[in-house]
């Protein structure tokens, strides 16, 4: 097992906080109900126009703030104005969120990138240099996992694994994309999978490398004991593990 960790294992991780209608999916306050239940934390983030980094996951506006535009085309003085759902609650930056946390419970920071790689992943590793809590980055986009292992090799990297059940492809190609993300130049510590592809043939495989498992997103008793059947830890929304 890497250093620092063993919460990896065995924490519980809230799904973009512990969010309910009140309490929107990546808030402060939905962060700090995670916190105050003892529960890890994944979060979402992205770079703003002027090359800083709010915790939002979708790439536009409109779902979670009735708004029209792209993330990257506004400044982080304007997203972080602009409310989510019907709440007085705003958009965060990454700051306020690792100030809030302040290392009281663990983080699972996805970095959500289909642009550019660099100016988020250099970002990230600046912001996260003083920060004294534990956390690993994770990313679909396996781009930012090589960046990371290139220029911050100590910084604990999770490979996500997209849903392939849902992909029109022929089988072949499908198993050639899958084992992509299986790959040397980003060697990933943590993988994870929806529970939907689970089990699946390269879980032993992952085991006998040393390389932790995570299962996402439980949103029911049932889904978390599947994924704790397959996997070292669990990603969960609304349930409570």
């Amino acid at each position: 097992m890497l250093p620092n960790t063993h919460w990896l294992y065995t924490t519980p991780i809230a799904h973009r906080g512990l969010h309910d209608a009140a309490l929107p999916e990546n808030s402060l306050p939905a962060i700090e109900a995670a916190i105050a239940h003892g529960y890890a934390i994944e979060i979402d983030i992205r770079l703003t126009a002027d090359g800083e980094i709010v915790v939002f996951h979708d790439h536009n506006l409109p779902r979670m703030t009735g708004k029209q535009g792209d993330i990257r085309d506004f400044t982080l003085d304007e997203l972080t104005t602009i409310t989510l759902l019907d709440t007085d609650h705003t958009i965060p930056s990454l700051a306020e969120t690792l100030a809030l946390v302040n290392a009281q419970v663990p983080l699972l920071i996805e970095i959500k990138n289909e642009y550019d790689i660099g100016p988020i992943e250099s970002k990230l590793c600046d912001m996260l240099e003083n920060y004294s809590g534990d956390y690993v980055v994770q990313s679909f986009n396996r781009g930012s996992l090589i960046w990371l292992k290139q220029h911050q090799p100590h910084i604990i990297r999770g490979q996500l694994y997209p849903d392939f059940r849902v992909w029109d492809m022929p089988k072949k190609q499908l198993r050639r994309y899958v084992k992509r993300f299986l790959n040397k130049e980003s060697a990933p510590h943590a993988v994870a999978f929806s529970h939907g592809m689970l089990p699946n043939k390269y879980l032993s495989k992952l085991c006998r490398k040393g390389v932790c498992v995570l299962g996402w997103t439980a949103r029911n008793n049932d889904d978390v004991d599947k994924i704790r059947r397959y996997c070292d830890n669990v990603i969960f929304d609304y349930v409570r593990p």
